[in-house]
């Protein structure tokens, strides 16, 4: 309805001279945040508004079983609603699309949020997608529109594809290879890590079934530690707390190089990318 609309979002070209809301109708309050060309934003000033939206969520916890929540376009209106509607509902986790990877934008939106919503990282998403393209690697150490591990891994989920890019957009993550190596980079580092479901049906999921066991068996969550050993041509190599080491890329590389022993045991690995836990027990000569 006209009043549950703000009044001043624009249509997408060629229509970008039309409002939705025209002036004449009993359109809702200005917009709180990005224009959206492809629908008008709801007016969340609205108490009515408020009100239905908090009402949902609560019935789809309390009918439906819902236990998380996704918010859309979060860009679209201003993140002190949604801090609202979470502390109202009180989901286990939620996550925001605000689809930019601007540090200072993202930053904002969550402190705008009062941190009750995590964000998809879309840093990590662009900047390991050409760092695998390109055999490359430097864009991963990229702190200001790169990954969110670098200032706020905590609020970080990271994913590699989702309904727009796989989508409409038509910009997918990369080939069954790419996509592999790409879940070796998010499964095995901070940040919650979140599986498109394309990829679970497609020819990585053994793959990422052992990713996920071997985050599970080291003990890797969201707020973990981590240390890059080389980010460059060729080569990323990583150890992420005091049990996990991994690698992406042409170049060989192994955690155990240089080691008198062996203490770490190849866990994974695929095209491009290897996997290791620790073992301190190993006992064995050291296997680069």
């Amino acid at each position: 309805e006209e009043w549950a609309v703000v009044k001043d979002d624009w249509k997408c070209p060629p229509q970008q001279d039309e409002k939705f809301c025209l002036d004449n109708c009993t359109c809702g309050a200005a917009d709180t945040g990005e224009n959206a060309c492809f629908a008008p934003d709801i007016d969340h000033t609205s108490r009515r508004v408020q009100r239905d939206v908090i009402g949902w969520l609560r019935w789809l916890r309390s009918h439906l079983g819902f236990d998380a929540f996704r918010f859309d376009n979060t860009k679209g209106y201003a993140g002190k609603y949604t801090a609202e509607y979470i502390r109202a509902s009180r989901p286990a986790l939620s996550v925001g699309e605000f689809f930019d990877s601007n540090r200072h934008l993202v930053s904002q939106w969550i402190k705008e949020s009062k941190g009750t919503s995590r964000t998809f990282d879309f840093g990590t998403r662009y900047k390991l997608r050409d760092s695998v393209k390109e055999d490359t690697y430097g864009h991963l150490m990229d702190t200001l529109w790169g990954p969110m591990m670098w200032w706020d891994k905590e609020h970080a989920v990271t994913f590699l594809d989702n309904h727009d890019t796989a989508g409409l957009l038509n910009d997918r993550f990369g080939d069954d290879r790419q996509i592999g190596m790409g879940y070796a980079y998010i499964l095995t580092h901070p940040g919650i890590p979140c599986i498109f479901w394309l990829d679970w049906l497609g020819p990585n999921q053994a793959k990422i079934i052992e990713l996920v066991g071997a985050r599970e068996q080291a003990g890797v969550t969201a707020s973990s530690n981590w240390k890059v050993a080389y980010a460059g041509p060729g080569l990323y190599a990583a150890f992420v707390g005091d049990r996990l080491a991994m690698k992406l890329g042409s170049s060989s590389w192994s955690p155990n190089q240089g080691l008198s022993k062996r203490v770490w045991a190849r866990a994974s690995g695929g095209d491009g990318w290897t996997v290791w836990l620790r073992s301190e027990d190993a006992g064995e000569e050291s296997e680069e």
